[in-house]
């Protein structure tokens, strides 16, 4: 756990796309980056998707994906 925290730094700029669509996706817009913009942007789908899952929870998608990287 503690290899884990040292390595793992600030997020870089692929996670926060990621947490764009996470945050659009939980305002019930879908998996959009922009509006009218249909197009995959992120890199993982199941990684959007747990984020997502777990954000649902009242977590913010970093703090969420601070977590799923520990577990």
């Amino acid at each position: 756990m503690v290899m884990a925290y040292i390595a793992i730094e600030y997020p870089v700029d692929d996670a926060f796309i990621v947490f764009r669509y996470v945050d659009r996706f939980l305002d019930g817009q879908g998996l959009t980056f922009n509006n009218h913009e249909y197009v995959e942007g992120y890199t993982s789908l199941s990684w959007t998707l747990l984020l997502t899952l777990l954000s649902y929870t009242g977590l913010n998608p970093h703090a969420a994906s601070l977590l799923a990287n520990y577990i």
